[in-house]
């Protein structure tokens, strides 16, 4: 969805960049403006942004977390 959005920390406003979304075999993968993708070597290691390639490290499975209902 366009304003679908990713947020994250401790990034220096000249590194932001727009991502978008490619639907691969178990997942999206995360390409940002430059062609570069979003990887990480192990489940809770810091992302890195690398040459595109066929690896399951540049998969990711995104869940969507819902609004939270209040009781007021």
């Amino acid at each position: 969805m366009p304003e679908d959005k990713v947020y994250v920390t401790s990034v220096p406003r000249a590194e932001w960049a727009q991502i978008t979304f490619e639907r691969v075999l178990g997942g999206v993968k995360i390409l940002s403006d430059k062609g570069l993708a979003l990887r990480a070597g192990h489940r809770g290691a810091q992302g890195e942004l690398v040459a595109p390639e066929h690896e399951c490290q540049q998969t990711w499975t995104l869940e969507y977390v819902g609004p939270i209902e209040t009781t007021e």
